[in-house]
Formats: C-alpha cells, sequence, structure tokens
C-alpha cells in the first residue's frame, strides 16, 4: 500500500472518530448548571476580579458588614417575588443567599408613581456634611461604580461611606447576617438601620444613588449615621 493511501485511510478514520464525540456547542447547550454552581461560580468571578490571587481576602471580606458586592447584570433569569418596601424609588426583586447569607437586590426600573421629581430630595454633596467629632478622613476612592470614604479616631472606632450609582438590571449584595434590623427614614426615602455585634449600618436608596454607612466601635451609631445620610442632601 503507498504511503498517500495509508495517509488517506488514516484521514478517513481520525474523521470517523471525532464524529462520535459531541461538538463543544451541543454539550453546552444540552447542559444545564445547578443553582449551587451558579452561586459559587459568581463569588469565585467576584473574587477574583476584585482580589486576584489574593482570593481567600474576597472571601473573608464578603463576611464583612461593609461589604458591598456589584453585579451589573442579573444572572438569574427566574424572579421570585418581587417586595416593594413603602416609599422607594426603585422597582428591585429582594431575594436572600441562603448558602452566601447575603441579602440581594436585583434593580428593574425607576418606580412610577404620582411624586414629580422636584418633591425628591437629591444628594448636594460629595462628602457628609456632618461628621461626628475626633473622625479624621482616611481613605477617599473613586471608580466607574461610585465613591467611598472612610473615618477613624484615636479610640480606633471607624466610619464608612459607599455611594453607588443605581441603574436598571443591576443587583446589589450586602451582609444579610444581623442580629437587628429597623426600618428608618433618610431624607424622605425609606431605608435600614442593621446591628451585627460592634458594627451597625444604615442603608437607603434615592432616585440616583444606592447608599451605606458603616459604623465599627461606636455608639449611640444609629443617631450618628443618620444624621450624616441626612447632611448628604443639605445645601
Amino acid at each position: 500500500m503507498e504511503e498517500n493511501e495509508i495517509k488517506e485511510l488514516l484521514q478517513i478514520y481520525m474523521e470517523e472518530e471525532m464524529k462520535r464525540i459531541p461538538s463543544m456547542d451541543t454539550a453546552a447547550g444540552q447542559h444545564e448548571f445547578s443553582p449551587r454552581f451558579r452561586r459559587r461560580i459568581r463569588k469565585l468571578m467576584w473574587s477574583e476580579k476584585y482580589f486576584g490571587r489574593k482570593i481567600y481576602t474576597g472571601y473573608l471580606v464578603r463576611r464583612a458588614a461593609v461589604v458591598i458586592i456589584v453585579i451589573l447584570s442579573i444572572l438569574t433569569v427566574t424572579e421570585v417575588s418581587a417586595r416593594i418596601f413603602g416609599f422607594h424609588p426603585w422597582k428591585y426583586i429582594a431575594d436572600f443567599d441562603e448558602e452566601a447569607k447575603m441579602d440581594q437586590r436585583d434593580y428593574l426600573a425607576p418606580e412610577e408613581k404620582v411624586y414629580s421629581a422636584n418633591d425628591l430630595r437629591k444628594v448636594t454633596r460629595e462628602f457628609p456634611g456632618y461628621v461626628p467629632q475626633g473622625f479624621v478622613l482616611g481613605k477617599d476612592e473613586a471608580d466607574n461604580y461610585g465613591i467611598f470614604l472612610e473615618w477613624h479616631d484615636a479610640e480606633g472606632a471607624s466610619i464608612s461611606y459607599h455611594r453607588l450609582e443605581i441603574s436598571s438590571s443591576m443587583s446589589i449584595l450586602t451582609d444579610g447576617e444581623y442580629d437587628q434590623k429597623e426600618t428608618i427614614s433618610i431624607a424622605g426615602y425609606e431605608g435600614d438601620y442593621c446591628v451585627k455585634g460592634k458594627q451597625s449600618w444604615v442603608q437607603w436608596d434615592d432616585v440616583t444613588y444606592f447608599h451605606r454607612m458603616d459604623a465599627a466601635n461606636m455608639e449611640s451609631t444609629a443617631e450618628e449615621l443618620i444624621r450624616m445620610a441626612e447632611s448628604l442632601y443639605e445645601k
């Protein structure tokens, strides 16, 4: 048998063998990953994006009260019941990730109500107009998502402020392991005050932003945090 004939037979044999292997497109299209797998991949991708090789740092930070995770597209298509809480300027889906112990909000669209834009208070300051005495600004950071500020005092207490611009199809995940939670009002918007050990925080949405202020190792935090939050809307 000539060399060319041998090559041709080998080629035919290889092609027939390859036909037995399902194509990657077909296999990917037929396989459906479990919800648990999708959650784990989502957490892994977030930690890798923000912490790189220090991936375990990402997992530790997710357990802290100050953690805020932003996902710019909703990864799940199944809608649980949408729960709209009182005067809230955005429609969103509220859910709780049992495995990660995190609250999740999937923002859908601005709330269509009779309130005119002139009736809604808007942020007028980049920095709070009020900060408790003795606290010194230590961090002032900004990126494409929003801003982050952090203050410390000489006694080891700290306050931080996150602000993120809300858009439709955005998801925000925050620490859901709190010991106490109550509804509050900030600048006319409904918000939450949460306590977790020596940490506490307030969080709320207005027409443009998601806001969150955290305090650690402080006393009378509800009054101080709400006062700082309200000062963002003062002229």
